[in-house]
């Protein structure tokens, strides 16, 4: 039977045989219906910790920086990183181990490393980001962005903003779009939470590269009044 845990005894037994209370904060069951001393359970793993830790210090020391840094908000974001590039079963393997992007090795190694480097997020609404799509995860290449910006930087959209003055209609209406009101501050993703349905289309529409005209043509509606409505919510953000 485990340290700590006793069979149950007779309603006048007060204490366990260490003295401590069966008070109602102290007292536990366990899953095979013995009643443990929570106080007992306590003082056995420090005493175990302090075994462990006189035997292998350094072990110990280790141990105990692993279970911390487990915890750390940014963790599962340095997880997800070096998988997506390392896994083949990683759902976006394909977009990134597949395309030959990889973690630099002082990162990959180390998550104290990447903290050091990237610092706290700013924003629970922010993610790490590649400032060249082609470009490995590393110390210059990587920032913290929000999903706009991020959006932005995809790569369907920075080839054609690279190619802006030979791309012509829709694909350079929709690059301008985005670019002109992310400078100003938009968060496309948030909005198009917010907005409703009707002005939601407009949106993505104008996000897609169709003129004011034609989505006025789609929804029975006169270009001035698309343009109204897709600069009263846009300039709400």
């Amino acid at each position: 039977m485990p340290k700590g845990v006793y069979k149950r005894s007779p309603s006048d037994n007060t204490e366990c045989p260490h003295g401590h209370p069966w008070t109602e904060e102290n007292t536990g069951i366990s899953a095979r219906g013995y009643r443990f001393c929570r106080e007992c359970n306590r003082i056995h793993s420090r005493r175990g910790n302090a075994r462990r830790y006189a035997a292998n210090p350094e072990k110990y020391k280790a141990q105990s920086r692993d279970q911390a840094q487990n915890h750390h908000p940014l963790y599962s974001t340095w997880q997800n990183m070096r998988q997506r590039c390392v896994n083949p079963k990683h759902p976006a393997y394909s977009h990134y181990g597949e395309r030959g992007v990889t973690v630099c090795e002082r990162w990959s190694n180390s998550f104290k490393a990447f903290l050091e480097d990237m610092g706290e997020k700013p924003s629970p609404e922010l993610s790490i980001d590649r400032i060249d799509n082609d470009g490995n995860y590393e110390p210059g290449n990587c920032r913290w962005a929000t999903k706009s910006q991020q959006m932005l930087n995809r790569r369907s959209i920075v080839k054609q903003r690279h190619h802006i003055h030979h791309v012509t209609g829709r694909q350079a209406r929709a690059v301008k779009f985005l670019d002109n009101w992310s400078a100003k501050g938009v968060d496309f993703i948030t909005l198009l939470l917010e907005v409703g349905p009707v002005d939601k289309l407009i949106i993505e529409k104008r996000m897609q590269g169709y003129t004011q005209t034609e989505i006025g043509k789609m929804l029975g509606l006169s270009h001035t009044t698309v343009g109204d409505r897709e600069n009263k919510q846009l300039r709400l953000q």
